[in-house]
């Protein structure tokens, strides 16, 4: 995959799973392996690619500018154009828990919904690795001490079979 979208400070050279070298930046000072890497891909409906790439655009500022992100960007995958990555990591999980209830985070969830497929949901700690059991147990926990009855309000839900 390659950067649809710049993030700040030194850049470095990555393999990504392709093979494929990417150049990646990271805020001074951070370390790639510490704290929680959250990544979710993507498969936009046909005709539908811009949209997708457009409102998680639109998300990097705030994602960028919350406390602990040390690296934020949205990725393109250059032999399957349909295909985006979302790729945050966060210097703990302290951190990473705090945005995963934050407005931001809730958007994120609304955006998955233009998913042509099920979202590759990946969550990466030094102890291994999780998906939606991990959000959902955070979720449902913040829920709860909110008061809130659901993660997604109804009225940002899809309905079934409807897309965006």
């Amino acid at each position: 995959m390659a950067p649809a979208a710049a993030s700040t400070g030194p850049a470095r050279e990555e393999s990504g799973e392709s093979g494929l070298s990417n150049r990646v930046e990271t805020r001074q000072g951070s370390e790639p392996s510490r704290g929680v890497t959250f990544s979710v891909g993507l498969v936009a409906r046909e005709g539908r690619r811009d949209e997708l790439v457009k409102t998680f655009q639109a998300l990097l500022g705030s994602i960028r500018g919350s406390a602990g992100c040390l690296q934020c960007n949205l990725l393109e995958d250059v032999q399957q154009s349909n295909e985006i990555k979302l790729l945050v990591q966060w210097e703990s999980r302290e951190d990473f828990e705090r945005h995963v209830k934050s407005d931001a985070f809730r958007r994120v969830l609304v955006g998955m919904e233009l998913s042509a497929e099920p979202p590759d949901l990946r969550i990466q700690t030094i102890a291994g690795v999780s998906g939606m059991d991990l959000l959902r147990e955070i979720l449902e926990c913040d829920d709860r001490a909110q008061g809130r009855k659901e993660t997604v309000p109804e009225q940002e839900r899809l309905p079934k079979g409807e897309t965006r």
